[in-house]
């Protein structure tokens, strides 16, 4: 390998740490809603494809040393990469593919830790940063693929909760993997000759270089700022209509607060004629996502509430009605909001029957 092409691959791998880094950031300062963000899905585009070419750059580089095992995993790292990112665009885009993102990221954390022991234990572990990044893609995915396997099979949602600020954490540590590949590369730079003079195919293939670091920050810093910009959104809460109150009005205002001081707004209507002595289901009835706040109105009208609170229903299928509110900016699949409404469902088993 020539001088221009370690520094282009220091290049690319600099910015897509920057890139990641600025992701990760953006989710802790505007949380899961970014992924909605229209901006999101080129975002997204543009960090494939930056994490294509920069694993082209390593395989060129394993190649070149003959590190035959590193080369064989990154191949097969990469092809799997592919395949995922292929199933998280067809989800983002056309919400197709769903059922096959668990099995594609499973496949993922699994390729992840056979190119850590590739890099830890085949001959580039004589390099000091490659086998520190081989042994931290393989702890990494092993703590990940546990760790998601025990949230998968344990009903004990706050310990879901938990686990998931913890696979977070996991995630945004593995960050750091791509300085390791850079200082690797830094070091390699020491051994390798100058280029006294260009032949015109290796002129073009610097311009080529040039032409493509240029694009990807172009774009990076583009659509940095449109995702900024989309996510920064201040989205004002719907308008409360005479109809929403008057339909909510037949429904108990309540609020849930937990230990930690964490609230859920939510309406109840109890069965006609409840006789404390009987047992009645419990209806959960969640609202659709144009009705998040805190108005603990707009949720009623916003699910199949009016429906099952129609007297005909209510006397033929009696039942108590469940509406939570779920915040804005937040779903009920979010572990606060769904491990707050498990906990009241269980406080309201207590006060009701």
């Amino acid at each position: 390998m020539k001088k221009r092409e370690y520094y282009f691959g220091i290049f690319l791998l600099c910015l897509y740490a920057v890139v990641t880094l600025f992701q990760i950031l953006l989710l802790i300062r505007i949380g899961p809603r970014i992924f909605t963000a229209p901006s999101y899905l080129p975002w997204f585009l543009l960090t494939a494809c930056l994490d294509f070419v920069t694993s082209g750059i390593l395989l060129r580089y394993y190649r070149y040393k003959n590190y035959g095992l590193a080369f064989s995993a990154g191949v097969l790292s990469l092809l799997v990469l592919l395949g995922h990112d292929f199933i998280v665009y067809s989800i983002l885009a056309q919400r197709k593919l769903t059922v096959y993102y668990q099995p594609a990221a499973f496949a993922v954390l699994g390729t992840a830790i056979l190119y850590g022991i590739s890099l830890a234990f085949s001959r580039t572990r004589e390099r000091a940063w490659l086998k520190t990044a081989g042994i931290f893609l393989l702890a990494s995915g092993v703590l990940l693929t546990i760790i998601w396997i025990w949230k998968l099979n344990t009903l004990n949602v706050v310990l879901q909760g938990t686990l998931e600020k913890v696979l977070q954490g996991i995630s945004w540590a593995t960050s750091v993997v791509p300085m390791l590949f850079i200082l690797n590369f830094w070091r390699e730079l020491k051994t390798v000759e100058g280029e006294k003079k260009y032949k015109p195919l290796s002129q073009l293939g610097t311009s080529l270089m040039a032409a493509i670091a240029l694009t990807a920050v172009g774009s990076a810093v583009f659509l940095g700022q449109r995702l900024v910009s989309d996510g920064l959104v201040v989205i004002r809460p719907p308008a409360v209509s005479e109809k929403a109150r008057a339909l909510a009005a037949r429904f108990e205002a309540r609020m849930y607060t937990d230990g930690q001081g964490d609230t859920l707004r939510y309406r109840l209507m109890p069965p006609l004629d409840y006789n404390p002595t009987h047992d009645y289901p419990l209806v959960v009835l969640l609202h659709h996502g144009g009705t998040h706040g805190k108005d603990d109105i707009n949720q009623v009208e916003g699910s199949f509430a009016p429906f099952f609170a129609n007297y005909h229903n209510l006397r033929a299928y009696p039942a108590f009605l469940f509406v939570p509110q779920c915040p804005r900016h937040t779903s009920f699949s979010d572990p606060t909001p769904d491990r707050l409404m498990l906990e009241t469902i269980h406080a309201l088993e207590k006060e009701f029957a």
